[in-house]
């Protein structure tokens, strides 16, 4: 069986960069040209960062620049460059109510943690079904812990 993987990012926000803690993280910058950029181009070119993400036909993407009353999680084919699933996905509290912009590493800070994540077993936690995830970045090397 194929290892699930998540990648926790932020895609949609229109400045370059982001400043977050101590941290600096990238965000995907769209040019304000009349050129139509899609959704799909964007996760399509976040998940390209990853190369170890290439050899998976799907990945889900979690995109945290949208606020958490939208859709955020989604399924990415990477064959056919197209969404074939997306869903309302939460976030830590201590985060942000809306849009989370506060992210961390550190255990204890009840804080989401941007990166690459291996899924985990389903359980039931006390906002539905829900899966563990095991952080693969340095940036969320302490999640699950």
């Amino acid at each position: 069986m194929r290892k699930s993987l998540v990648l926790v990012t932020l895609i949609s926000c229109t400045p370059s960069d982001l400043a977050i803690g101590k941290h600096q993280y990238s965000v995907v910058s769209m040019p304000t040209a009349k050129v139509k950029v899609t959704l799909e181009d964007r996760i399509s070119l976040e998940i390209k960062k990853h190369k170890s993400l290439s050899k998976h036909s799907t990945v889900s993407v979690i995109d945290y620049s949208l606020p958490i009353e939208k859709k955020r999680f989604f399924v990415f084919d990477q064959i056919k460059n197209e969404i074939i699933y997306q869903s309302h996905v939460g976030h830590a509290g201590a985060s942000g109510a809306q849009v989370p912009f506060d992210f961390s590493n550190v255990e204890g800070t009840k804080k989401t943690s941007l990166g690459l994540y291996k899924v985990g077993i389903t359980y039931k936690g006390s906002w539905g079904v829900s899966k563990n995830v095991h952080g693969l970045s340095e940036s969320n090397s302490r999640a699950y812990k």
